[in-house]
């Protein structure tokens, strides 16, 4: 829409001023994986307040048929869509319906995740919870294109396509968190790229990398979501112990062999002995994403790119690392977001 600002990349998109011609399509067809059809947005900035929010879901119309973008997604026919103020479209039969989820309290660093499953049910999960499923008449196996409109508050998304940042990684580094060796506590959303705890849990909330870090042997998670009050935040470091190696999964990630971590209530451990650390992962803010890489043995963390912690690990040439958190205290839902941006 007239209204929409891309960045250079083509992943981010932001509105400037009007309250119409807010739609934006995806340039190619969501990639399909296991029939359905899925890709996540990330909120970067929104507006608080107002009774309406974003919509999200998908059309089987292509950018090139389209000519000029029209004042909403809804007139883009067929198109299936939730959101807005609690409300689904059905762009084959127009007809709008009610549903639970109201967007227009998504903040700064929420993950919306839409799927269009092969049997043609769009589900949206924000930051791993279901928030709307409704039954289209999407056709099976069609093309489809993800499609959004920045109504209400929502003034700025990014776009991720799960399937297609596996296929760019040929399965061979993380794409996400392990779905089989995971706290009990925790609930992973349906693309394995967000992991949420379970209200009052304090235990058993692991969370391992799905494959091994890349070559740059650094990983990143945007927190999602935090609790206040608490004077513990996450854990987060690296291990060599890959997570089909772990028999039975111990109540905190410190009791896994060779692994390296950071934060709790301002801690590090070392695999062997507990020591001090200066960073408080407790005063964590949703929206900020922690990074963790190793060099030479030393693992560093960064917050939003600004180093707040060191440790020196036994592992100076290990043939493969893992990502590895603890989501205790203050720390409730993390995404994954990929390899850190570098080191100093």
């Amino acid at each position: 829409g007239r209204a929409v600002r891309l960045s250079a990349d083509g992943r981010c998109a932001s509105v400037e001023g009007s309250e119409s011609q807010r739609a934006v399509i995806s340039e190619e067809p969501i990639r399909r994986r296991s029939g359905n059809a899925a890709y996540e947005l990330v909120v970067v900035s929104a507006t608080p307040g107002g009774d309406e929010g974003i919509g999200v879901g998908f059309t089987t119309v292509s950018p090139s048929e389209i000519g000029q973008m029209p004042d909403a997604a809804s007139d883009i026919s067929p198109a299936w869509l939730a959101g807005y103020d609690g409300a689904t479209w059905d762009g084959s039969s127009s007809t709008w319906a009610v549903c639970d989820w109201t967007p227009a309290k998504l903040s700064k660093g929420d993950v919306v995740q839409v799927m269009l499953t092969q049997k043609g049910f769009l589900h949206v999960d924000v930051n791993g919870l279901n928030a709307a499923t409704f039954k289209t008449s999407a056709p099976k196996g069609a093309a489809v294109y993800a499609l959004v409109d920045l109504a209400g508050g929502a003034s700025g998304v990014e776009l991720r396509n799960p399937a297609e940042a596996e296929a760019e990684g040929k399965g061979e580094s993380m794409t996400g968190f392990d779905r089989q060796k995971v706290g009990k506590s925790i609930k992973l959303s349906n693309h394995g790229t967000v992991a949420t705890k379970m209200p009052g849990a304090a235990e058993n909330c692991i969370v391992f990398g799905d494959r091994p870090l890349d070559k740059s042997n650094s990983f990143a998670v945007r927190v999602a979501k935090v609790a206040a009050g608490a004077e513990e935040g996450l854990a987060i470091g690296l291990t060599t112990t890959a997570p089909a190696d772990v028999k039975r999964l111990p109540s905190s990630a410190d009791q896994i062999a060779n692994a390296w971590l950071v934060g709790y209530d301002g801690a590090t451990w070392n695999g062997e002995t507990w020591g001090t650390g200066e960073w408080r992962p407790s005063k964590l803010r949703e929206g900020d994403e922690v990074a963790v890489s190793i060099s030479k043995g030393e693992l560093e963390v960064r917050v939003n790119g600004k180093k707040v912690q060191t440790l020196k690990t036994s592992a100076r040439s290990a043939p493969r690392y893992y990502a590895i958190l603890d989501l205790l205290g203050s720390a409730v839902a993390v995404s994954f977001v990929g390899p850190s941006r570098g080191r100093s």
